[in-house]
């Protein structure tokens, strides 16, 4: 019974060294454990900072650029009122200024002609071209219409004449001489101012455009000014060039302040949605019913 007893002490130490050997090795498993598991976590958090990073800077650079942007709006925005500004004050102190007009360079046409207006009625203001076809078109069509309505007191008729068209008439610039000469004769002979706006616009003068102009000569216009009722002498002086920087002057308000097309025709200062009579006439019914025009834009 001794014997056996000795025997089973080797066999108890062993099974203690497994034990423990076992034990060694799961702690040694969990320590490599936590310590991958903490360099993972480190690396997340690493990652973590450099994609929050990414993304402040991404939001930062938007920011900044919608920034930039902004002030890029702001700073046309600011051009674009300081052009309308500056161009508004050119034309109300210009030197070469023709006399009688409005402060932003139209002629008024009321019950005592041209150079006057009628108080307490709509303004329509008509912007045009000597060189536009559709300009032609529309004086040849409404013109006479609606100087009678200003004559009768219904409104004031504002005649804006301006040059755009050049380019259309190869190297001639039929557009600027043809406004230089009916600013020269509006100031000079303002009587017979009208019928020389009509003439410029009459069908068997006006010149077409592009490949089919055919150069206009000064005494082709000194002999419509005379057709029209204009004396020699001031008829001859209209073709001078006096009133290029009025031209100029009016033409860079109209660019600056309003939609650039011909004809164009303001309401009270709104752009009617056509040219048509029946556009035309609605918005001046809403006018001098002391109504707003609707605007177009």
């Amino acid at each position: 019974m001794a014997k056996n007893k000795r025997n089973a002490k080797p066999s108890q130490n062993s099974s203690a060294r497994s034990n423990a050997s076992k034990q060694s090795n799961a702690e040694r498993a969990r320590v490599r454990a936590e310590a991958l598991k903490a360099k993972q976590q480190a690396k997340d958090r690493k990652l973590r900072l450099i994609i929050g990073g990414i993304v402040l800077l991404v939001a930062i650079g938007v920011i900044a650029l919608i920034l930039v942007l902004v002030g890029e709006f702001n700073s046309k925005q600011d051009e674009v009122e300081q052009a309308k500004t500056d161009t508004l004050n050119a034309v109300i102190n210009s030197e070469n200024k023709v006399t009688g007009t409005t402060e932003n360079g139209g002629i008024p046409i009321g019950k005592d002609g041209v150079f006057s207006s009628n108080e307490g009625v709509p303004v329509v203001a008509v912007f045009s071209d000597f060189m536009c076809p559709g300009c032609g078109q529309w004086s040849r069509a409404n013109e006479t219409y609606y100087i009678d309505k200003a004559k009768n007191g219904e409104i004031t008729l504002e005649l804006h004449p301006v040059s755009l068209l050049d380019s259309q008439s190869k190297e001639d610039q039929y557009s600027s001489r043809a406004t230089e000469f009916f600013w020269n004769i509006a100031q000079n002979d303002p009587k017979n101012a009208l019928a020389v706006f009509e003439a410029l616009f009459s069908s068997d003068f006006q010149p077409e455009e592009n490949d089919k102009y055919v150069e206009v000569t000064d005494a082709q216009f000194v002999e419509l000014a005379k057709k029209a009722g204009v004396s020699d002498a001031i008829a001859e002086k209209a073709v001078d060039k006096a009133y290029s920087t009025w031209t100029t002057e009016v033409t860079s308000y109209f660019t600056a302040n309003y939609d650039i097309v011909t004809p164009s025709v303001y309401v009270n200062g709104v752009r009617t949605a056509d040219t048509s009579q029946a556009t035309i006439d609605a918005d001046i019914l809403t006018a001098s019913a002391g109504l707003p025009v609707e605007t177009t834009e």
